[in-house]
């Protein structure tokens, strides 16, 4: 009897914090997070983070510079190809687009991804993703799509670890960039 209540206690001591800590860590509203179901092969997606008008072109950089490790197809759950860092017809969104094939590459999933730094009021601006199937499977590529978009939602927490100077400098690199785009 009193091995059981040790054991209930250590296992409900381990239980609570675990719950706290994934409530806390989890990058939305929802726990258990979805893939929007495809609309005429396009994946539409408001990310759940934000940033302001003036860290956006960083942030976009931020964003390339991901992509862009991902074009030798050795690491991670994709490869990506013809990475483009713009701004749109209306100035003040920036985009980061690309080709992406998801992992297992044997199954021929290709993508084009647009990912958009849209203003908002008061100096802050929402991320929105576009998803447009290429090639693949329907039901494969929206499936894999959820390891792709986890993915990114990584990168973006990980933005939040980044020390001031460094995206200082990548505010400054981003304008020079897009400057010049």
């Amino acid at each position: 009897m009193t091995m059981g209540l040790v054991i209930f206690i250590v296992i409900l001591s381990a239980i609570v914090p675990a719950i706290m800590a994934a409530k806390i860590a989890t990058p939305s509203k929802e726990a258990n997070w979805k893939v929007p179901k495809p609309v005429n092969d396009e994946i539409t997606d408001l990310l759940p983070f934000t940033t302001t008008k003036k860290t956006a072109k960083a942030l976009a950089l931020f964003i390339y510079e991901y992509l862009d490790i991902h074009k030798d197809g050795a690491i991670g759950n994709f490869t990506s190809d013809k990475m483009i860092l713009n701004r749109e017809e209306d100035k003040s969104i920036v985009s980061v687009s690309a080709t992406i094939w998801l992992a297992p590459y044997d199954l021929g999933i290709r993508q084009e991804i647009k990912i958009l730094i849209l203003p908002e009021e008061d100096e802050i601006c929402s991320i929105k993703i576009k998803i447009t199937r290429q090639s693949g499977q329907e039901r494969t590529w929206w499936r894999l799509n959820r390891i792709f978009l986890n993915d990114i939602r990584k990168q973006l927490l990980g933005w939040r670890n980044i020390p001031t100077e460094k995206i200082i400098e990548y505010i400054e690199k981003g304008e020079k960039i897009l400057n010049h785009a």
